[in-house]
């Protein structure tokens, strides 16, 4: 089983900061969160930080995250997590992966992964109190 999570960096005024990947192929020039393999020994939420200053530079805390959406496949398991409103425009280019800040309400026309149109919107809504699992 492998293990991920994928963060998605959200401002006051509602915009969401991306990456334009580059690995692995299947992603190759799509927009996706903020995010990666989890190490051993660590926590998806430790991940998720980690991960943050990894590619973007941003430091955040435990408190600036909400593990919104668990999604399985047979051999995986991706942890989705939205921020609280932090300042994303402070933001490093870390990596050879380009950021970009994005309104949310053009997700929906920006070439992102394909499951980045719903769990956004999912991750946004506040009726959620735990995480929402989903098995593919």
């Amino acid at each position: 089983m492998k293990y991920y999570v994928v963060g998605f960096p959200i401002s006051l005024n509602n915009q969401v900061l991306l990456i334009k990947k580059n690995r692995p192929e299947w992603q190759k020039g799509r927009y996706n969160g903020i995010g990666g393999h989890i190490e051993k020994g660590e926590t998806p939420l430790q991940c998720i930080i980690r991960e943050c200053k990894e590619e973007t530079g941003l430091i955040t805390f435990e408190q600036d995250w909400i593990n919104t959406v668990i999604y399985s496949g047979s051999d995986y398991i991706v942890h989705f997590y939205i921020s609280r409103p932090i300042n994303i425009k402070n933001y490093i280019q870390e990596t050879d992966e380009w950021l970009k800040i994005f309104d949310i309400s053009d997700i929906p026309n920006v070439d992102t992964i394909y499951n980045l149109k719903w769990i956004i919107p999912l991750s946004l809504d506040i009726s959620i109190q735990k995480p929402v699992f989903i098995k593919e």
